[in-house]
């Protein structure tokens, strides 16, 4: 029946889509005709340069844009610039969307991105901002991947200062400010757009889609010196986004999660290879004491520093809690968890989901008990025990994930571990603290409230007590 329901369901929307695009299409076709008629008695009879006629339903004409994308030119006085980007800001969007010369406009605005003046950038981003929330989904996908492009190429240029891991992040500078506006912006779109990609054709959501992997899978060639690895777009969107909602959203629906999953299977699974590299770095950091003797360090370092700086380890760990929560979401669907495994940078062998899942139990065990993060009241929410359980209770909640990831033995017995140990008499678990316990134990009870679980947990013991 459900087999049916769903057959029934798509059937039903695909014949909604269609009916929509063949709406909008003649509401296009009827917007043009319309507009041609009124441009054309505009350009001939009305063409008021005053300031009232732009704060009123202001009608674009083919030569009025022309001469705007003429005045936007960096050759141009500044005050002729701003004069045209303010006349673009006061201009409905359907009245810029009709015009023939739209995509030569996107164009444009996305090269000005460059521009060093921070007022003129500011107000391209004012614009892209305004087309996001006003306008249709045509325009906005054009502005998002034009702006998505742009970063790309930004990060990839050499012309560009993008700061390294040793030199960190300070965000007051002009040019990082900037940077992370125009970073902050995408993040933002990102967010919302699965609310209304829905209706509209699949064609616009995968562009949407494509554009942004293929910025945050950018890579530079780096140096073999860690400390001087230039930092790629994935570290921004992190310090803007560091729960990583914006791919939350984005694997929620069917309809994108498909996409999603198709793309990082066939052309970026670095995506996710990143990902793992970076929880198994910041594990091997735990693992050896230098997080906490480096997080020290940088606690000494931020009396000094100004509030807004980003130290290097920082980053990392930021980096490491958007990785985090990025595989956490995959692994809750079926095709997520089919990636795996993965083969990962200058490791033997393949990374499977049970390693994977007893790397994050060893997080808990291992990291330290003083989270990266300067704010108190972040401390908790952020602490890496925290996190991970956090990641471990959503898959636990989920039975059909809970039953591939968390029923098995390897991995109960990986939970079980400190119980054994303290049982024998023997510390629980090198640098296990009271804290790690108490959330393995918050995870051993979710899993025991169900039935298989409780296979699991019940063998475990048994085997332990046969061997003792």
């Amino acid at each position: 029946m459900m087999h049916y329901l769903k057959n029934i369901m798509i059937a039903v929307v695909e014949s909604m889509i269609n009916k929509f695009e063949e709406d909008e299409t003649r509401n296009q076709e009827r917007q043009k005709k319309i507009q041609k008629e009124k441009s054309h008695s505009y350009c001939t009879d009305s063409c008021s340069d005053s300031d009232s006629s732009f704060n009123q339903s202001y009608k674009f004409c083919q030569g009025k844009l022309q001469l705007i994308l003429d005045q936007l030119d960096p050759g141009q006085p500044k005050e002729v610039r701003y004069e045209a980007l303010q006349t673009l800001c006061s201009a409905p969007p359907s009245d810029v969307l009709n015009c023939e010369n739209w995509t030569t406009l996107c164009e444009k605005l996305t090269v000005s991105l460059s521009d060093p003046d921070p007022v003129f950038s500011d107000r391209i981003l004012k614009f892209c901002a305004q087309r996001f929330s006003l306008s249709p989904l045509h325009m906005t996908k054009e502005v998002y991947t034009s702006l998505a492009k742009y970063l790309e190429s930004y990060f990839l240029s050499r012309e560009n200062h993008i700061p390294t891991l040793s030199a960190g992040v300070d965000i007051t500078n002009p040019d990082m400010t900037r940077l992370l506006k125009k970073v902050r912006l995408l993040n933002e779109y990102q967010k919302e757009a699965p609310s209304f990609w829905i209706r509209h054709p699949e064609k616009y959501m995968e562009e949407i889609v494509e554009s942004t992997l293929s910025l945050l899978t950018v890579k530079h060639d780096q140096s073999h010196v860690v400390s001087q690895k230039i930092l790629d777009p994935i570290y921004f969107f992190a310090l803007v986004d560091t729960k990583a909602v914006w791919f939350k959203k984005w694997m929620h629906a069917h309809y994108s999660r498909t996409t999603v999953l198709r793309l990082l299977e066939k052309k970026y699974k670095s995506l996710i290879t990143t990902a793992i590299q970076q929880c198994v770095q910041y594990f091997e950091l735990c693992k050896t004491r230098k997080a906490e003797e480096t997080l020290g360090h940088s606690k000494h370092c931020r009396k000094k520093q100004k509030t807004f700086y980003y130290l290097g380890q920082e980053l990392q760990y930021i980096y490491f809690i958007h990785s985090l929560c990025l595989l956490g979401r995959l692994l809750i669907y079926k095709q997520g968890r089919k990636l795996f495994p993965i083969k990962l940078k200058n490791k033997k062998g393949l990374v499977s989901l049970v390693d994977l899942l007893v790397l994050f139990i060893q997080l808990i065990y291992y990291s330290p008990s003083c989270p990266k993060m300067t704010s108190a009241t972040l401390s908790e929410n952020y602490s890496p025990a925290s996190m991970v359980t956090e990641v471990l209770w959503i898959l636990c909640d989920q039975k059909e994930c809970a039953v591939e990831c968390l029923y098995n033995n390897i991995v109960i017995e990986t939970l079980l571990q400190p119980i054994h140990n303290l049982m024998k008499g023997t510390e629980a678990s090198p640098n296990c603290s009271e804290t790690a316990l108490i959330h393995i134990a918050g995870i051993l009870a979710r899993i025991a409230s169900v039935e298989e679980g409780l296979i699991l947990l019940l063998y475990g013991a048994n085997m332990n007590s046969s061997e003792e």
